[in-house]
């Protein structure tokens, strides 16, 4: 049994960023998702802002369709790093690594509305380029 799983409902606080494949071999691409506490509170609710990455051809594909306020759920686990310092020093890192991604509703902001295209619409657009032509 895997104690070291999280799941998680949020949006992004800015566009993901893509990462070329590294060392390791593999393209990533890392973002922050702000996720809603479950806290009443008399002025509105609370986010927590977490780290996240997201690892293999998936990547890819999450950068060019989400964009800053979309709406992401994700199952990963959290991965923790530490690194000694030139100081003696130790600093530690942590992010939530996705292992399933799941795409949620786009922001208003970032939907592409199509233009109808019912009768009225085609008429339009035919008496439009008539005009045009007189």
């Amino acid at each position: 049994m895997d104690h070291n799983r999280i799941q998680l409902i949020g949006r992004l606080t800015k566009d993901p960023v893509f990462k070329e494949p590294g060392r390791r071999g593999e393209a990533h691409c890392t973002f922050i998702l702000a996720v809603n506490r479950v806290v009443p509170n008399e002025k509105g609710p609370k986010a927590d802002y977490l780290p996240c990455s997201l690892w293999g051809d998936e990547a890819k594909r999450f950068v060019e369709t989400r964009a800053k306020g979309d709406e992401v759920g994700l199952i990963g686990r959290i991965r923790t790093e530490h690194v000694q310092q030139d100081n003696g020093d130790h600093k530690f890192f942590w992010e939530v690594r996705a292992d399933r991604i799941f795409y949620g509703r786009k922001s208003l902001k970032n939907m592409q509305l199509a233009p109808a295209g019912d009768n009225s619409t085609r008429a339009v657009g035919q008496l439009s380029a008539e005009f045009a032509d007189a």
